[in-house]
C-alpha cells in the first residue's frame, strides 16, 4: 500500500503533462517557494550523457525505443536510478541499501550470457560498461524490473524464488541451470570460436560487418597497432557505432588479429560514465577511476584471452575477445515461463558476481533473507513499471 501511495503522488506530474517528476524548489526574493522549470523526459535523458555522445545517438535511440518498453528500459539505464531515487527506494530497503560494493550497474535480463572463466563456461554477467561502486541490491531490483517489463508476471512467489536463487549465488552453492540455459551450453559446444558468417578465415578478413560500419583512419589505426603489437597483427578492422540500446553512441572498434597463424576477433569498446553515477543525484563514493573499474572487472571476469584497457586520443576503451561460443541470453524466443526460469539462473549468477567483491557475503545473504519482503519488492516493481511506461509515453 505504501508504494501505491508513493506512486500516486509522483504520478501527478504526468497527469498534467509529459514530464518526469523532480521538483527543484527555489525561493523568490520574498522568500516564497517556486518550483523550477521542469524538464521533459527527453531533456532529462540528455543530461545523463556527454554532449558528444548525445550528438551521436540521442534522436535515433529515443525513436527506436518508443514502441518497445523493455528496449526503452535497457536504452537509458540512468533513468532507472533517477526513478528509484524518486521512489525513495532506500526508505523501503534500508538494511540492504547500506551494503555498498561493486555492482554490475545494468543488470537487465539480456545482459547475461555464457563466458569462459578459468577455462570453463558459466552463466555470467556479460556487459561491464556500467560496473561501479554502489548499493549492490539495486542490481537485484533492476533485474526484476527488467523481467516485469519483458512480460514476466513478477508476483510475490516468483520474487521469493528469485531472492532464494540470488542468496544461493551469494553463498556460491551448487546450481542446476534451467533447460533454456542448458540449450545455450549445447549451442556453444557446436559453435566455433570464430563465427563463419562474419569471418573469412582463409583470407583473414571480415565477411559481414555490423552496421553502420566505417573505415578507421590511418593515423588512428597506427595507434591501435601499437596497442596490439604483443598479441597479433591487425589483418582487418572497422569502426561500428551502435544506434540503439544502452551502449548506443559508443565507439566499437572491431579488429581481426593474427598471431602464429591463429585469428582472434577483438572488440575495443568506448567507456563512459557508469549509469548509477550518471543517474543519481547523491552517491556514496566518487566514480571509480577507469583503472579501478578495470581491476573490478578483471577480478570477476577471467576469459581465455585476457581483457585489457587502452586510452586512444583521450578516450578509454575496454578491450576483449569476441568468441562465438560465449552465447548470450536472448528473450526473443522464450515463453514467459522460460523467462521465469532464466531469471532465476541470472539471479544466481548475480549473487556469484556480488560474492566476488563482498568480504562478508554470508552476512549480506542473511540481511537479504531477514529484511527483504517480497511484497515490498513487488510494490517497487509495480511503481517503477508505471513510471517507465509514462516516461516512454511522454517522448
Amino acid at each position: 500500500m505504501k508504494w501505491i501511495v508513493f506512486f500516486l503522488l509522483f504520478s501527478l506530474v504526468f497527469l498534467s503533462g509529459p514530464q518526469l517528476e523532480r521538483e527543484t524548489v527555489q525561493k523568490d526574493p520574498n522568500g516564497q517557494r517556486n518550483p523550477a522549470a521542469e524538464k521533459n523526459c527527453a531533456d532529462i535523458i540528455a543530461t545523463f550523457y556527454s554532449k558528444e555522445r548525445n550528438h551521436r545517438f540521442l534522436e535515433t535511440r529515443i525513436a527506436s525505443a518508443k514502441t518497445d518498453l523493455h528496449l526503452f528500459y535497457r536504452s537509458f539505464p540512468p533513468l532507472f536510478y533517477k526513478m528509484a531515487e524518486d521512489l525513495k527506494w532506500k526508505n523501503h530497503f534500508k538494511k540492504v541499501s547500506e551494503t555498498v560494493a561493486v555492482m554490475a550497474g545494468d543488470a537487465h535480463m539480456e545482459n547475461f550470457g555464457l563466458r569462459y572463466h578459468n577455462g570453463d563456461l558459466r552463466l555470467s554477467v556479460n556487459d561491464f560498461d556500467d560496473v561501479t561502486n554502489g548499493p549492490v541490491f539495486m542490481d537485484v531490483l533492476r533485474l526484476l524490473g527488467s523481467a516485469n517489463l519483458a512480460g514476466v508476471d513478477v508476483d510475490e512467489k516468483l520474487i521469493d524464488d528469485v531472492l532464494k536463487s540470488y542468496r544461493k549465488g551469494l553463498k556460491e552453492k551448487e546450481w542446476t541451470y534451467s533447460s533454456s540455459v542448458e540449450d545455450l551450453f549445447k549451442k556453444s559446444v557446436k559453435a566455433d570460436e570464430l563465427d563463419k558468417k562474419y569471418i573469412d578465415q582463409k583470407n583473414a578478413r571480415f565477411l559481414a560487418k555490423k552496421t553502420p560500419a566505417t573505415d578507421i583512419q590511418k593515423s588512428e589505426l597506427e595507434k591501435w597497432e601499437n596497442v596490439f603489437k604483443d598479441i597479433g597483427e591487425i589483418k582487418d578492422s572497422y569502426l561500428y557505432i551502435k544506434q540503439n540500446g544502452g551502449s548506443a553512441g559508443l565507439k566499437r572498434f572491431q579488429f581481426l588479429l593474427e598471431k602464429d597463424g591463429k585469428l582472434t576477433w577483438i572488440e575495443a569498446k568506448e567507456w563512459s560514465r557508469p549509469s548509477y553515477n550518471a543517474g543519481t543525484v547523491v552517491t556514496n563514493s566518487a566514480v571509480p577511476s577507469d583503472l579501478k573499474r578495470f581491476e573490478m572487472i578483471s577480478t570477476y571476469d577471467q576469459p581465455n584471452v585476457p581483457s585489457r584497457m587502452a586510452k586512444i586520443n583521450g578516450t578509454t576503451f575496454f578491450i576483449r575477445q569476441i568468441d562465438d561460443r560465449q552465447k548470450g541470453v536472448s528473450l526473443a524466443d522464450l515463453s514467459a515461463k522460460k523467462m521465469e526460469d532464466v531469471l532465476n539462473d541470472e539471479a544466481y549468477s548475480l549473487g556469484v558476481f556480488h560474492s566476488t567483491f563482498l568480504s562478508h557475503s554470508k552476512d549480506f545473504e542473511n540481511i537479504v533473507e531477514q529484511n527483504v519482503e517480497a511484497s515490498d519488492v513487488k510494490d517497487f516493481v509495480f511503481a517503477l513499471t508505471q513510471k517507465i511506461k509514462e516516461a516512454q509515453q511522454s517522448l
